[in-house]
Formats: structure tokens, C-alpha cells, sequence
């Protein structure tokens, strides 16, 4: 993706980093109905994601993943640091090299 957007420092890539920031704060502005929506749907659910978990703990380790204490500033430092280990990740380069085996594109 780093790649069709024309690298770390493209005009592309910068607007990902703003639209993904902003994302992020959309989304937990939003993190009730989330919770709810999932709650209601986890509960004695056939959906194999929720089978044999237990639904507190689904909503709970969702809310975690919300943030939704943090403020604006601190929300968006973390959204950052998300994109920043998301572009240094061994395991990321990993996956994207056998994305690119696996499409049957490499020389």
C-alpha cells in the first residue's frame, strides 16, 4: 500500500495519515453504539468471531481498543504511533514480500 501510494513521503501517503487520524476520532466518538451493537450481537450468538467467549470481556477488550479517555491531542498521538509501527514492522514487510510472491508478480 506505502508502495501505490507513492512512499512515506508522498502527498498520497500524508493524506492517509490525516483521513486515517481522523477515522480514528469518528470512530470514537461513536464507541457506545460500537459496544452496544456488539454486546447485542455476541450475546448467545452462532457468529463463529463470538463463539465461546464470553461477551464482558469481548466489549471490554473492545472498549481498550477504543481509547475513549484520551483526549483529541492524546488520540491522535496514538493514531500516529499506530501508522508509525504499521510502517516499520518486520511483520508487515514480511506479509507485504509474500503478498507480492503470492500474486505471482515477482521476477
Amino acid at each position: 500500500m506505502l508502495e501505490v501510494m507513492g512512499g512515506l513521503r508522498s502527498p498520497l501517503f500524508s493524506e492517509f495519515v490525516t483521513l486515517f487520524c481522523c477515522g480514528f476520532l469518528a470512530l470514537q466518538s461513536y464507541c457506545d453504539t460500537f459496544l452496544t451493537l456488539v454486546e447485542i450481537s455476541s450475546r448467545n450468538s452462532t457468529y463463529k468471531c463470538f463463539e465461546g467467549h464470553d461477551t464482558q470481556e469481548v466489549v471490554s477488550k473492545l472498549r481498550e481498543r477504543f481509547v475513549p479517555d484520551l483526549s483529541k491531542d492524546e488520540t491522535i498521538a496514538l493514531a500516529l504511533d499506530l501508522i508509525h509501527q504499521a510502517t516499520t514492522s518486520y511483520g508487515t514487510r514480511q506479509y507485504d514480500l509474500f503478498q507480492y510472491l503470492s500474486q505471482g508478480i515477482a521476477a
